[in-house]
């Protein structure tokens, strides 16, 4: 029987992390995270075109969707 390479169970824990982290973000308090947004808010006048951000935002999602399909793991350290 081989053993499994040190690589692909940090691989493995990683995904698993970020499994753990997704899951405790879904079912976050989301009263108690808007009460925190509007505490911490203090709007100034300002307005800020966002689009170019979601933009960037929308490539890289993308990019991960297409990579994930065609079978490639980034592991993020």
């Amino acid at each position: 029987m081989a053993s499994a390479n040190p690589r692909q169970l940090t691989a493995a824990s990683n995904r698993m992390q970020l499994k753990k982290e997704r899951r405790m973000f879904s079912t976050s308090d989301d009263s108690a995270m808007t009460k925190q947004v509007q505490a911490t808010h203090a709007p100034d006048g300002r307005e800020i075109d966002v689009k170019p951000l979601i933009q960037i935002v929308d490539e890289i999602l993308i990019q991960i969707i297409a990579r994930s399909v065609e079978g490639h793991e980034h592991v993020i350290d």
